[in-house]
């Protein structure tokens, strides 16, 4: 009878498993934000708060590649930021710097996720997913 219900709930498991996020768990991990992202979503607000996160563009994705020295390599589809050095001044935000300014953004990190909040009056951001480097 007990082996009759460890085999039971060993298959339920194992179903749940494959018909829920056991498969979405990430690719790779990033040990800080140092490393290669890959935008997944963005959100930009039209002003009326019906912003939703949308799927970034699988046919033309878009990285962030932020490098120990500093700098900030941005690839890919999409409209990359005139940014090329970042700077981490706290455990929430992050300073783009170009050659003539900057840009303070808040931002988000797990191992597997970076997301970004650009200066935005309404509600906007890009959730990234940690992908390994070529090197």
């Amino acid at each position: 009878m007990k082996f009759l219900l460890l085999t039971a709930l060993v298959t339920i498991s194992i179903i749940a498993c494959e018909k829920t996020s056991c498969k979405d768990d990430p690719e790779y991990k990033n040990e800080t934000v140092v490393g290669k992202w890959q935008l997944t979503e963005s959100l930009a607000d039209p002003g009326d708060g019906s912003g939703k996160w949308q799927p970034a563009n699988k046919a033309n994705p878009f990285f962030a590649e932020f490098k120990s020295d500093g700098t900030v390599i941005w690839s890919g589809g999409g409209i990359p930021p005139r940014t090329d050095h970042f700077e981490i001044t706290s455990d929430s935000t992050i300073l783009f710097i170009r050659t003539s300014d900057s840009i303070r953004m808040r931002y988000h990190f797990t191992p597997e996720l970076l997301t970004l909040y650009p200066p935005c009056i309404e509600a906007c951001g890009q959730k990234y997913k940690a992908i390994k480097t070529g090197d």
